[in-house]
């Protein structure tokens, strides 16, 4: 009987993980987070200024959208964001649809972006993706300074469309897709765990299926 109990549990685990290979497991202090924003709520996200941000339908779903485009750009690479603050994650893959609701045409440096192991509002790491050529940069902030780690000479915004964005981050080595190419791959151990957001620097946008 124990070994009958035996093989219908590894059968169950092998059944886990060929019938649902896009499942992300989590194990000890590591956290699982999904959100859709389908439930029309923003709860756990805590915005730096609350009244620019709201979940609204977007193309048929809802998205949490930072609608404002006349925020004072006191910082360089960012000025608005959601933090969500419910989980810590150590090693994590952090995966989203945006899309830029800025013309393009008009505003050639249109950005937004992702962040991670953040600590508090002056000690994290960033990714802004960029409509402009050598704009879209990863970057260190460390007690309120930025260092920009690496930079992508190739713009990332190219159309008003949702594409995939995506950071990886395990004790230390960052990676960094965009549209499902690596743009960005970097060793920095300065913090190895912390809090996710998404971002921008003075530009609306739309993020989904975190």
């Amino acid at each position: 009987m124990k070994i009958s109990v035996t093989v219908s549990l590894l059968t169950l685990f092998f059944l886990i993980a060929v019938l649902a290979p896009n499942r992300a497991f989590a194990y000890k202090n590591d956290a699982l987070l999904s959100e859709d924003f389908e439930d029309l709520s923003a709860d756990g996200w805590d915005m730096s200024n609350p009244s620019n941000w709201r979940v609204e339908q977007d193309y048929g779903d809802y998205s949490l959208h930072q609608w404002n485009t006349r925020i004072n750009a006191e910082d360089d690479y960012l000025n608005e964001y959601a933090i969500y603050s419910r989980k810590t994650f150590s090693t994590v893959t952090f995966t989203a649809a945006v899309r830029t609701a800025e013309n393009i045409n008009s505003n050639p440096e249109a950005d937004f972006g992702l962040i991670f192991n953040y600590q508090d509002q002056n000690n994290f790491y960033y990714v802004s993706f960029n409509a402009k050529e050598n704009e879209t940069v990863l970057l260190l902030r460390h007690f309120g300074e930025d260092q920009i780690l690496a930079r992508c000479a190739t713009p990332q915004l190219d159309d008003p469309y949702y594409f995939t964005v995506s950071v990886k981050s395990d004790n230390g080595k960052i990676q960094v897709t965009s549209h499902d190419i690596l743009i960005f791959e970097y060793f920095d151990d300065t913090f190895v765990r912390g809090k996710i957001g998404v971002g921008t620097k003075d530009d609306a946008a739309y993020f989904d299926d975190l």
